[in-house]
């Protein structure tokens, strides 16, 4: 990603390293080093102080760890971990101490920092230890100051919480358990990883892109879906939200590009790249015109918003494109296109 200054970009990778970099130059300014396995999403929050950098610990993916860096200290802020799976995606807030998190157990995860709080949708999201851990904190309010006289006879006789839920009720608490994990279950095959996400400037919403093929559009406030965008043949790899409009681009294993109406959940163009594979990056020029696309065979094709044109094609020289950032000033639309094979390569308007 391009930092706000537009002179530097930062890039992160398989070795578990993330580097700032001089554009003009390919320099290298910082290394953070602190991840235990790859990095699979990096995001610049808005202050561009903090870099929120995530992936997974070890190498069979079963654990997710997002850092939070200090660039301008070098050092690491905060630490947040996904139990369930890696960290597949992220995205900036509007304040500075807020950040999205998408993992692969299903569930997006908007991380307050600063305060140490989690709010992880959609709300269903509770597991069963967490279910435990309400009940039995219920438990103490109502040993402490919810009952009182006869009624809080039956809760003091048992010393050990265990003993105390089973006199409030055992077969509640398992039912209750039970359809927590059901749910829980069902909500990760219904929804799929949350594989890519993006925060809507223009209002408080935003989108993500799952492995079931939905693409669905969230609000940030209340936590509340507002709907899914159905279209892709496939998983869902990359989205993009507009910073002009209520509009954003997905891009998946089906080989497709679509650009969507996020108010109406109308597909407005359908962008196919015959024999181009997988899309796996996406980045939307500033103004909302021109939207880049990036696939496995290696090039960059860049497409009119306007009509759904293809204006042009860039062959990168690499590998398949593993993301895409727009400098926004510095030049204008000058591209920074990251492959698979490790290299980041930059891209000017004037083609030179």
């Amino acid at each position: 990603q391009v930092l706000t200054d537009t002179s530097n970009a930062v890039s992160c990778g398989d070795d578990g390293l993330c580097w700032i970099w001089r554009i003009k130059d390919a320099k290298p300014r910082q290394v953070f080093p602190g991840h235990r396995g790859p990095v699979l999403t990096v995001s610049v929050l808005n202050d561009a102080t903090y870099i929120l950098s995530a992936g997974s610990v070890n190498a069979d993916g079963t654990e997710g760890e997002a850092l939070l860096w200090d660039r301008h200290q070098a050092i690491l802020k905060e630490r947040l971990v996904c139990p369930d799976g890696v960290w597949l995606s992220s995205s900036e807030m509007p304040a500075w101490r807020l950040a999205l998190l998408g993992c692969a157990d299903g569930f997006t995860t908007i991380w307050d920092w600063d305060r140490d709080r989690t709010v992880k949708l959609p709300f269903l999201s509770r597991s069963q230890a967490e279910a435990k851990g309400a009940l039995r904190g219920r438990f103490k309010r109502f040993r402490d100051k919810g009952l009182t006289g006869v009624a809080r006879l039956p809760v003091l006789r048992y010393q050990r919480p265990r003993d105390a839920l089973k006199a409030l009720g055992e077969r509640k608490f398992q039912e209750q358990t039970e359809a927590i994990k059901a749910a829980k279950n069902t909500l990760k095959v219904r929804f799929g990883s949350v594989r890519a996400i993006d925060y809507a400037q223009t209002r408080l919403r935003f989108v993500t892109g799952h492995g079931d093929g939905l693409v669905r559009y969230w609000n940030a406030d209340s936590g509340k879906l507002i709907r899914p965008l159905a279209g892709h043949l496939g998983p869902v790899n990359t989205v993009v939200a507009s910073s002009t409009k209520q509009e954003a681009a997905s891009g998946g294993d089906d080989g497709t590009a679509r650009y969507w109406d996020l108010e109406t959940g109308a597909q407005l163009f359908l962008l196919n790249q015959r024999f181009g594979g997988p899309v796996r990056a996406l980045a939307i020029f500033p103004g909302s015109k021109t939207l880049a696309v990036g696939s496995d065979d290696g090039f960059v094709r860049l497409w009119d918003l306007k009509d759904g044109t293809l204006q042009c094609q860039i062959f990168t020289g690499g590998a398949g494109i593993r993301s895409i950032a727009v400098n926004p000033s510095n030049p204008y639309g000058q591209l920074l296109v990251a492959s698979m094979d490790g290299y980041v390569r930059v891209f000017n308007p004037d083609h030179r």
